[in-house]
C-alpha cells in the first residue's frame, strides 16, 4: 500500500465514525479535481476556480457570516459559481440553499464581504480581495451567481430548484490527468460516502 492509499483507506475508515467532520477532510481532495468535476457536471463548461471558505454576511448588524466552499468562475457566463459540498445527504439543509440565492448578483455578496470587520485578518482579506480583482476585474457588477450543489447522490425533490446544479459525487467519472489517485479517491472514499 501506498501512501496516498493510506490516507484514502484511513480516510474512508474514519467516515464510519459518527463525529468524524469529512467535509473538512475530503475538501482538499475534491478542490484537486474541482474544477475538471465541475465543467464536465454543470453548464459551466470554463470554470475556474477562485477561493474556498469565501464568507458570506449573513445580516448588516453583524459579521457572522456562511462560508461557500468554493468560489469560482465562468468568463463566458459571466457567471461567479458558488459551490457548495456536502458529504452527507442529511446535510444538505434549504434554508441554507435560499440563503446563497439571496443575492443574484456577485457585486452584492462582494459588498458585503467588504463590510466585514476581520480582527487580526486584514492581511487575509487583502489577499481575497486582490486575487478576486485580478481575476473578476474592478466591474463587479456584470457577474451573476450560480449555486451548485456537490453531495454523495442527486438532488431530492426538496432540492430542486430552476439555477440550481446539482453534481452527484457517486456519478462523477473524470479524465484528468491525475487518473490514478482520481480512481483511487473514487474507489475508496467516494463509494463510502452514502454509506
Amino acid at each position: 500500500m501506498n501512501f496516498t492509499e493510506k490516507i484514502f483507506t484511513l480516510l474512508s475508515e474514519n467516515l464510519k465514525l459518527p463525529y468524524y467532520q469529512a467535509e473538512r477532510r475530503i475538501d482538499i481532495f475534491i478542490n484537486v479535481f474541482l474544477e475538471d468535476i465541475v465543467r464536465k457536471y454543470s453548464p459551466f463548461k470554463d470554470a475556474i476556480y477562485l477561493l474556498s471558505e469565501f464568507p458570506l454576511k449573513k445580516t448588516e448588524v453583524s459579521d457572522h457570516a456562511a462560508h461557500i466552499d468554493y468560489l469560482m468562475f465562468s468568463p463566458s457566463k459571466q457567471t461567479v459559481l458558488l459551490v457548495e459540498l456536502k458529504t452527507d445527504e442529511r446535510s444538505v439543509n434549504v434554508n441554507q440553499l435560499k440563503f446563497y440565492e439571496s443575492e443574484p448578483r456577485f457585486c452584492e455578496w462582494y459588498t458585503k464581504f467588504e463590510k466585514i470587520k476581520m480582527k487580526g485578518f486584514d492581511s487575509k482579506k487583502n489577499i481575497v480581495k486582490k486575487l478576486l480583482k485580478e481575476r473578476l476585474g474592478d466591474d463587479l457588477t456584470q457577474y451573476s451567481c450560480a449555486l451548485i450543489i456537490i453531495k454523495p447522490d442527486g438532488p431530492t425533490e426538496s432540492d430542486k430548484k430552476e439555477g440550481r446544479y446539482f453534481i452527484a459525487l457517486n456519478e462523477v467519472d473524470i479524465d484528468t490527468e491525475y487518473a490514478d489517485e482520481w480512481r483511487l479517491f473514487r474507489e475508496i472514499i467516494l463509494s463510502n460516502l452514502s454509506k
